[in-house]
Parts: C-alpha cells; structure tokens; sequence
C-alpha cells in the first residue's frame, strides 16, 4: 500500500492519523476537508486506501464511500460512531468497505 487519502472534517483527526501512519513507514498521505474536495483530488489520481472519518461537513461520508469503493481502485475505511457502527456496517459492507467504531485503537493502524 503506497497511498493513502484521509477525509476528515476534523483537522485533530486527520492530523493524528497522519502522523500514525507515517510512523508505520506510509510517506504518501493526502489530506481532504470534506468529500468535495475528496471528490475533487480522485479525479486526479487514484490511492490504495481512503480513509474517512465521519461525519464529514458536507455530508455524512457514506455515500462517499461506495462512490470511492465502486471505482474498484482503493481500499474504504469508514470511522463511525461505536453507536452507529452497526447501522452504517449494513448499508455498506456489501461494497467490501470496512467500518471501524470510533474512538479507534491506535494499534490498529500499526497492522496496515
């Protein structure tokens, strides 16, 4: 895995996920806002693993994730409230997205 796009409307979020990734040797990481500027940057260029952390400003990042699944180049991981996780992991494992609950355990990063 080469290249990781993390969207969070959150800049402590996407700054500690940053920074845990990079400590685990990922040198390409990318930072959107929200799944605008998410939407903006695929058009671009594609990554191995988007990350998104919910809810985006924009929208909740559900959608977002099948959008980014179904394009068939990137792995999908969704923070999720631990409340919802169950919720959102029916409406979108179908499209091999992962929900992760919130808050997250820093070790799991550490096996990507």
């Amino acid at each position: 895995m080469d290249s990781i796009l993390i969207i969070s409307s959150s800049l402590k979020v996407s700054s500690s996920l940053e920074e845990l990734l990079k400590l685990n040797s990922y040198s390409e990481i990318v930072l959107a806002k929200n799944a605008g500027e998410a939407k903006r940057i695929l058009l671009d260029r594609d990554f191995d693993l988007c990350i998104i952390n919910t809810p985006l400003t924009d929208e909740f990042g559900g959608n977002l994730a099948i959008n980014i699944a179904n394009r068939g180049t990137a792995q999908v991981m969704l923070l999720v409230k631990s409340e919802l996780e169950d919720e959102i992991s029916d409406k979108v494992e179908d499209f091999g997205i992962f929900v992760i609950a919130k808050p997250v355990n820093r070790q799991l990063f550490g096996v990507l």
